[in-house]
């Protein structure tokens, strides 16, 4: 019986990629213009509108659960609108305006993504000719004023002057409240927990939404997140292996193999996206082609193996 459980497990693991696969194939037929692909955003926005996946439990869980998605699913369709006529203004107030509030409601994910994607836009737009020393140096003057930029963020944050109760908890919990990779790991505890599941099953995996019968990855996942070891508040969730991660998501569900697989996907579609980032200005969807591949990133990185099926068929056919 276990064992049968396992291979149901497995081939339900490659099901989804497969399914993502397919799916990229329709919607790449079906929307494949500008039209098209704006019709598709404006579908997933009302969809999000009436039906959100996510449950819904607070102010902030609203906002980031039930609100971003919509509008996200806005922003694409305005920056487009507005890069088609030639306002790169509109389209630069747009994605900063909206990653300061994203960011001011808890949801940084979103705002680096929408941040970083308008000086990309910005840059490519700007007609300044690139060269490696001067991405160097940029990349240097980012680095620090970044630095800079969360170290006021830090300090508003644990003032009770900007962010909400998410973001204070987490800043409180850090040794180093300054260092910003103590704040990814304690928010995205899920994503080094399956390093270690990967190690235990590195060649066929765990199998599909395996669970965490010893809750050894769980308790892993509490030292992230500095909580301590409650067996009722444990035993009350679904205990699957956390991953929070597509590309570790797929190591610990198939295997090596899955993972490759996934890898794979992310690589073309990286080298796809980023090849029109470089080019394809003249492009009316240039916005929403940036925003999608800088989305990529944190998505197989950071992001629920499950967003596979929503990542990839939505990224191909836009690119």
């Amino acid at each position: 019986m276990v064992v049968g459980t396992s291979q149901q497990n497995y081939m339900r693991g490659w099901a989804s990629i497969i399914m993502s696969m397919l799916s990229f194939m329709v919607l790449f037929k079906l929307f494949n213009s500008y039209e098209g692909i704006m019709i598709y955003l404006a579908m997933i926005m009302l969809k999000n509108i009436f039906y959100t996946d996510d449950i819904v439990t607070s102010d902030m869980s609203y906002f980031k659960f039930k609100m971003v998605p919509i509008l996200s699913s806005a922003v694409y369709l305005l920056s487009a609108y507005f890069y088609r006529r030639g306002n790169i203004k509109a389209v630069m107030g747009v994605l900063f305006g909206y990653s300061i509030t994203c960011v001011s409601f808890d949801s940084r994910s979103t705002a680096v993504v929408f941040f970083l994607s308008a000086i990309i836009i910005y840059f490519f737009n700007s007609g300044l000719k690139l060269t490696k020393a001067k991405i160097t140096i940029f990349a240097i003057v980012a680095l620090i004023i970044f630095q800079v930029t969360y170290m006021f963020y830090v300090d508003a944050v644990k003032a009770g002057e900007f962010g909400g109760d998410h973001a204070r908890a987490q800043i409180e919990r850090l040794d180093n409240p300054y260092n910003p990779f103590e704040l990814l790991m304690t928010g995205r505890g899920e994503t080094f927990a399956a390093a270690t599941a990967i190690s235990d099953a590195p060649v066929f995996g765990h199998g599909s939404w395996a669970k965490d019968h010893t809750l050894k990855y769980y308790q892993i996942l509490l030292m992230f997140h500095d909580e301590d070891f409650n067996v009722e508040k444990a035993y009350s969730k679904e205990q699957l292996i956390p991953s929070h991660s597509i590309l570790m998501g797929a190591w610990i569900n198939c295997g090596i193999g899955g993972f490759v697989s996934v890898l794979l996907v992310f690589f073309f579609l990286m080298k796809m996206g980023l090849y029109l980032i470089k080019n394809g200005q003249s492009l009316a969807l240039y916005p929403v082609i940036v925003l999608m591949t800088i989305g990529l990133i944190w998505t197989f990185a950071f992001s629920p193996f499950q967003h596979l099926r929503f990542s990839v068929p939505a990224t191909g056919p836009s690119s």
